[in-house]
């Protein structure tokens, strides 16, 4: 019987040899798969400044000759993939994209098969404005090929420099540390007698290693002095407590730096009631809102750090503030706040918002890399102008004792397109993970 070469098969290698020439124009290394299909027509390799990455895309082709895809209409239309190509296709590494090619208008779609969220009807939304596979749709690509291998943020092929700034202050440590014995045995014992005397403070911890109170000023002077043996203060050198080899002494010096700070901005920061680690702007007042100016990178500028959202129909009203979960580490010899900037949400500026967590991710999708360097730098400003009394941000009594420098800045080969930036929050919002800034990646170490 002589074999045949039907309409169907005819347009299957169409299809895939206009992909593969597809892909090599947009800059791709496409090796088409010459042997029995299961369901993998090819895989497009990414190529950065002329070499390969070894990052790759799964390619299926499914070719039409004419007539409209499912639910058409100008905006877009759906596409419904086969039970057993999905099965097949989840237990890939790389990821694997399919690609519509119709042979009539000589137009071309793709898709991530996996960010359908409707799995039982195996269905994709195509949006013939955002999914055409052109010029406009390279760096999704890449995007994703980077984003399934778990490589970090990726760096497209751009030859400029960029700037990037660390999201850690270098701390200025006091050159003396108050070690006293204590009349008490628990922490949480002085913070209620300071509070029943209206003289609450919170610059001083009970060192769980040595059982005694440390202090950056002289507790003699201040208000913890019915906390302190006064015949017990020493004043040694920091250094001594600050660069210990015992782990468990670097976890209390890193608490007692933790609540120092959380006192020393109290006029104008907030603890968070879950989460201590947590610093955000407080509302000078119910549903009153807030501005904090600063010099930006270039211009002076400000932020509306705490925002009131008076609802609506069917929308509830909150207050948004800006916050920071922060980290004290001992790096090398130096002492750190590392942080990352996010947001707290109340109902009226103090009680917090129950279910809060859709405004919150919501608000973190639309930053982007320049929204999150103008966000670290008021920061920057914020603790760094801490060094100076001439603030109004402390009391007589509470003159500032921690200082902070400048965020350290680290010089990079090549910038960051925003293009990737906002397709890799994309991505991430489709499949449900989460992604953090390359600006703010988390720094190893620990904290008591």
């Amino acid at each position: 019987m002589v074999k045949k070469y039907n309409k169907n098969q005819q347009t299957g290698d169409i299809g895939e040899a206009a992909a593969e020439l597809r892909f090599k124009e947009l800059g791709f290394i496409f090796r088409p798969f010459n042997s029995t299909d299961t369901g993998i027509d090819g895989n497009a390799e990414v190529v950065v400044n002329e070499m390969p990455t070894g990052k790759r895309l799964n390619i299926q082709v499914k070719a039409t000759r004419s007539g409209p895809y499912d639910a058409e209409t100008d905006d877009g239309f759906v596409y419904r993939l086969s039970s057993d190509d999905l099965e097949y296709w989840r237990q890939h590494i790389e990821p694997v994209i399919i690609v519509l090619y119709r042979l009539e208008d000589r137009s071309f779609y793709w898709k991530d098969v996996l960010v359908g969220k409707d799995l039982k009807g195996r269905k994709l939304v195509f949006d013939k404005k955002t999914d055409r596979l052109d010029e406009t749709a390279t760096d999704s690509l890449i995007a994703l090929a980077y984003e399934a291998g778990n490589a970090g943020p990726y760096m497209d092929a751009v030859e400029l420099s960029e700037t990037a700034i660390v999201n850690m202050l270098p701390i200025i440590l006091p050159e003396e540390i108050y070690v006293s014995g204590s009349t008490i045995n628990r922490l949480r014992t002085g913070s209620e007698m300071l509070s029943d005397t209206g003289q609450y403070r919170s610059d001083w911890i009970l060192s769980n290693t040595s059982k005694s109170i440390w202090s950056f000023r002289d507790p003699r002077n201040t208000s913890i002095r019915m906390l302190v043996e006064e015949d017990q203060v020493e004043c040694i050198e920091t250094s001594e407590i600050a660069f210990s080899d015992d782990l468990d002494v670097q976890n209390d010096f890193a608490f007692l730096l933790r609540r120092c700070v959380q006192d020393q901005y109290h006029r104008i920061l907030s603890s968070h009631r879950e989460d201590r680690d947590v610093l955000y702007f407080s509302a000078p007042a119910e549903y009153e809102s807030r501005e904090y100016k600063y010099q930006s990178f270039e211009n002076k500028t400000k932020a509306e750090v705490v925002m009131v959202n008076p609802g609506g129909p069917k929308k509830r009203s909150f207050v948004r503030h800006h916050a920071i979960s922060t980290r004290f580490y001992l790096f090398g010899h130096e002492w750190c706040m590392v942080f990352d900037p996010t947001y707290v949400f109340t109902k009226n500026g103090y009680t917090p918002l129950p279910r809060y967590e859709d405004l919150l991710s919501g608000k973190k999708r639309l930053e982007t890399n320049a929204s999150l360097r103008g966000i670290a730098k008021m920061w920057e400003q914020l603790f760094t102008a801490g060094n100076s009394k001439d603030e109004g941000l402390f009391e007589t009594e509470a003159l500032p004792v921690i200082k902070f420098q400048a965020l350290p800045e680290v010089e990079l080969e090549r910038t960051v397109p925003e293009k990737v930036w906002n397709e890799r929050r994309r991505l991430a919002k489709l499949k449900g993970k989460a992604v953090s800034s390359p600006l703010f990646d988390e720094v190893s170490g620990s904290e008591g």
